[in-house]
């Protein structure tokens, strides 16, 4: 018989009921091949319903989570205490006060701020926040708020506390902190990819550690984008309210 055979050797040699006809085979590969792939689309279905549940699952942990901070806001109230500089340096403050006025939005909760113009003002804002026993958290913006914070968070343990862009080590105090050397070097990048004359340069505002964390970020992007770009030694304004002196 003409056909193919299911031993792989011919040693010893094959008997005729073991030959396997080639239509028989044929059509037997056919409705492997139909059966391979009514179970490839089975698997592909199983995933997109897979996907359909885990994001139909992960919108309702959404909407309940959203649900229960509306109900923790209600008839809360968050007091703000903005850095040196105040509204309008299109970039710590602003970002700031744009998150919680969104917060408010969402959640539903009170919200009063104060805009400072010098360090030493820090701890007296802090201060009047926390005695008036309004608020159910005090968010301070800026690492130059945490010598007061310690002060005043010993002075009011029962007060919560929260500073952004510095840690205090206090029961009572939340620190937010974030890489700024990664957003940094998205902006090297750029730098790198703008400049005309090979060179990119860096304006700090305070000689301190995490403007240089943000300036290492900075040159990093720079050079991955171009590695040929010169990147100048950083200045430094030091102050965060100095434009003028920015410019120079």
């Amino acid at each position: 018989a003409v056909g193919y055979f299911v031993y792989p050797t011919m040693n010893p040699p094959l008997r005729e009921e073991d030959y396997v006809l080639k239509d028989t085979y044929d059509e037997a590969m056919t409705q492997l091949e139909a059966k391979a792939a009514e179970i490839a689309t089975a698997q592909a279905r199983a995933q997109e319903i897979n996907a359909d549940a885990s994001q139909f699952i992960l919108r309702a942990l959404e909407t309940s989570v959203l649900e229960e901070l509306m109900e923790l806001a209600e008839g809360k109230k968050v007091g703000l205490i903005l850095a040196t500089g105040g509204l309008g340096d299109k970039s710590f403050n602003d970002i700031s006060y744009a998150g919680a006025v969104r917060a408010q939005e969402e959640l539903g909760f009170e919200l009063d701020y104060v805009e400072t113009t010098a360090i030493a003002e820090f701890e007296g804002y802090q201060r009047d926040f926390a005695m008036s026993g309004e608020y159910e958290l005090i968010v301070c913006i800026g690492f130059d708020q945490a010598d007061a914070l310690t002060i005043i968070a010993d002075e009011y343990p029962d007060q919560k506390f929260a500073i952004v862009d510095m840690v205090v080590f206090k029961p009572n105090v939340a620190s937010l902190i974030f890489a700024e050397n990664e957003g940094s070097f998205l902006a090297g990048v750029a730098a790198g990819l703008m400049t005309e004359t090979g060179k990119v340069g860096f304006v700090g505002g305070m000689d301190i550690p995490m403007i240089h964390n943000f300036f290492e970020g900075y040159e990093a992007g720079a050079i991955w984008a171009n590695p040929d770009v010169e990147v100048l030694t950083p200045v430094f304004v030091g102050s965060w309210s100095d434009p003028t002196k920015g410019k120079e």
